[in-house]
């Protein structure tokens, strides 16, 4: 990452890693399918597509019982005391640069 950010005329300022879980249930806005709803964006058309096109009626419901029998090995999330839903820890790496040669005021 460094090297793309240097490599691009720009200075690394400073460099974070943080790990933190992302909570997937329990909150008062999420709807209560949000955490399957998160974990197939990268599936979701094609459901709906196996849906519509008949090749599987029930794509959506069979997503939804594979997805609860992953949630129930609790293997990829964890559940607190109360019952509330979270992935990880996820590990992250924060870039905060400038462009080289720029003032701290943004100035060149």
């Amino acid at each position: 990452l460094e090297r793309l950010i240097e490599d691009n005329n720009m200075a690394v300022i400073k460099m974070d890693h943080k790990e933190f879980p992302f909570q997937l249930s329990g909150l008062d806005h999420q709807p209560p399918d949000f955490a399957f709803n998160v974990a197939t964006i990268p599936i979701h058309q094609n459901l709906l597509d196996l849906q519509k096109s008949g090749k599987n009626p029930k794509a959506l419901e069979e997503a939804h019982e594979a997805f609860k029998a992953l949630i129930d090995e609790g293997v990829l999330v964890h559940k607190d005391s109360s019952g509330h839903m979270f992935t990880g820890p996820n590990r992250f790496k924060l870039a905060i640069a400038r462009r080289q040669f720029e003032d701290a005021d943004g100035v060149l």
